[in-house]
């Protein structure tokens, strides 16, 4: 079945029943385009121009079964095909999409991995070559590429071309975003296409609140940061409002942790020593800026902290486009202020109104709260992954190690694995607790197959700004 259109076979159905001529005509084409497609090509194997890595060295028995799995498939030129549908375009692309859909059933039982899915992009392109005005095939097209032809550069070049021809269709940048996101160095391009794909009409609200995450995940802290912020003071719904102070929450805490953890890095190469503690940075020399600066474009979350420094400036606490005090930052009026004692260190605590930890053995620091909605979730991921052992093997894992290699054993077969689970246990080795530096870690009872939780790491952190929030009448 196509998407959202009826399937091939009604189609033609309708056409024959109808009496007038022109429709038994079409009727007639497109049976006759069925057909066509459909015509094996064992003898015209040279007009398919197929790859030369077909033919390899064997006998006679595995060149024959080579040459069956090879040119079983047979796709005349989309010239002909719109010819054979008298120039209905679109309805030769139904019968291009649906030999696709067979295509792809066929090849994921073929014998020789190296054949699999040669023909995939060239039926996906004939298909928008005949309908460059069907959407949503390029986007299930591109879909299927990126997962499963593993062609994420064939899947972008789809969707970019289908963008220009359907310049309302929001889905299009939304897919080549996700689809640069999981593409290896690619994912500073995912951000371009996110928001495109927020420019464009009809694209669900709750698209707003996703884009950030995914410019978080993809390593752009600065532009998810930017974007939560834009969101916030556009205003909107309480919900929405909340939703986006939650994002900007760990957003801005996992990226003030980012600038200090840097921040020990410099003073551990120029001193030769790690600090003592976070607040000897201030007074060593430049190293908080960075962090500073982003202190100050945070101003949804630390307002009472903007407050007191703007009222020693004599100046507003800025908004959405232009916060001052980030300006002020570059110039060192923060960590003046902090090291002559007007002003609390900004570094004492995250977002959550919770302390940045530092550990001057190692070097490590933490957000709070961040580190308990990171442990929170890879405790998620850990219980869903032991349930899954537990079904398929009739018992729970003797330890996390086994089960951790068990996960990786499956991702290494090329098995379908959801994402978080792939990537917190896909490597065979246990998650590392984010506080393990304060002695913590995941603790594993296997006779009731349960993880044991400490007291002190259950409780959810809470933002004063989304109980604020809240509050609001």
């Amino acid at each position: 079945m196509t998407p959202d259109r009826p399937p091939f076979e009604e189609r033609a159905r309708r056409l024959l029943r109808r009496r007038d001529v022109r429709f038994l005509l079409v009727g007639v084409g497109l049976l006759v385009v069925s057909m066509v497609a459909q015509v094996p090509a064992a003898a015209r194997w040279r007009e398919a121009r197929l790859d030369r890595s077909y033919f390899v060295a064997g006998g006679d028995a595995e060149r024959q079964e080579i040459s069956r799995l090879s040119f079983g498939m047979y796709l005349p030129h989309r010239r002909w095909l719109y010819f054979a549908s008298m120039g209905n375009g679109p309805l030769a692309a139904d019968a291009v999409w649906i030999k696709s859909a067979g295509y792809v059933t066929r090849e994921f039982d073929a014998k020789y991995k190296g054949l699999k899915f040669e023909w995939l992009r060239k039926l996906y392109e004939t298909v928008y070559d005949l309908d460059d005005r069907w959407a949503k095939a390029a986007h299930v097209s591109a879909m299927i590429l990126s997962a499963v032809r593993q062609d994420p550069e064939a899947a972008v070049e789809m969707l970019h071309k289908s963008m220009m021809r359907n310049p309302d269709v929001w889905y299009l940048p939304y897919q080549a975003g996700v689809t640069c996101l999981l593409w290896p160095g690619h994912a500073s391009d995912a951000v371009g296409y996110f928001r495109e794909a927020v420019r464009r009409p009809g694209h669900p609200a709750i698209l707003e609140q996703i884009i950030p995450r995914l410019m978080s995940e993809a390593g752009q802290l600065e532009e998810a940061v930017r974007h939560a912020r834009g969101r916030y003071f556009v205003g909107g719904p309480k919900a929405l409002r909340v939703g986006v102070v939650r994002q900007l929450a760990e957003f801005v805490s996992v990226l003030l942790q980012r600038d200090l953890e840097e921040a020990v890095r410099r003073f551990r190469s120029e001193r030769g020593r790690l600090p003592a503690e976070l607040s000897e940075l201030r007074a060593a020399g430049p190293y908080m800026i960075r962090f500073d600066v982003h202190y100050g474009e945070a101003v949804v979350l630390f307002e009472e902290g903007h407050a007191r420094l703007m009222a020693l400036y004599r100046a507003p606490v800025g908004n959405a486009r232009t916060p001052p005090l980030a300006a002020l930052a570059v110039r060192g009026f923060i960590n003046r202020a902090v090291l002559e004692k007007k002003a609390p260190p900004p570094e004492a605590r995250d977002a959550y109104d919770l302390p940045f930890l530092y550990d001057p053995k190692t070097g490590t620091v933490r957000s709070e709260g961040v580190a308990l909605i990171e442990a929170q979730r890879t405790r998620a991921v850990i219980r869903g992954a032991i349930r899954h052992f537990a079904r398929q093997f009739g018992r729970n894992p003797e330890s996390l190690d086994e089960l951790a290699k068990w996960v990786a054993a499956d991702v290494a077969r090329g098995k379908t694995i959801a994402d978080d689970r792939s990537r917190r246990l896909g490597g065979g080795t246990v998650p590392v607790h984010p506080l393990a530096a304060w002695g913590a870690r995941y603790m594993y009872d296997p006779t009731r197959g349960e993880l044991v939780v400490p007291e002190e790491y259950r409780v959810v952190p809470t933002v004063r700004k989304v109980e604020e929030l809240k509050a609001e009448d």
